[in-house]
């Protein structure tokens, strides 16, 4: 039998989404510790302290929720974190 051009797909996910939602947040960079000016958003994983990016972040500064993530209130936002937290979440 000849062999198909194309490889075999793989499965579908198996898993809903709810079954594969992770919780997450959002947490003001500022320009310098304990600072007041904004340098820009993070998207960090709700129980972490380090952003998507990597960045080590003070979770005692201001906060959002990830829904607000590509809202004005969210800007400027992490390039890195934004494109990992699309790449997450269904």
């Amino acid at each position: 039998m000849p062999r198909s051009p194309h490889p075999a797909r793989p499965a579908p996910w198996p898993h809903t989404k709810e079954q594969h939602t992770m919780e997450h947040h959002i947490v003001a960079e500022m320009t310098e510790p304990g600072g007041s000016t904004l340098k820009e958003w993070h998207m960090v994983r709700t129980g972490q302290s380090v952003s998507m990016c990597g960045r080590d972040l003070d979770m005692n500064q201001s906060q959002l929720p990830s829904d607000a993530w590509g809202t004005e209130q969210a800007r400027p936002f992490c390039h890195t974190c934004g494109a990992l937290f699309l790449r997450e979440v269904p």
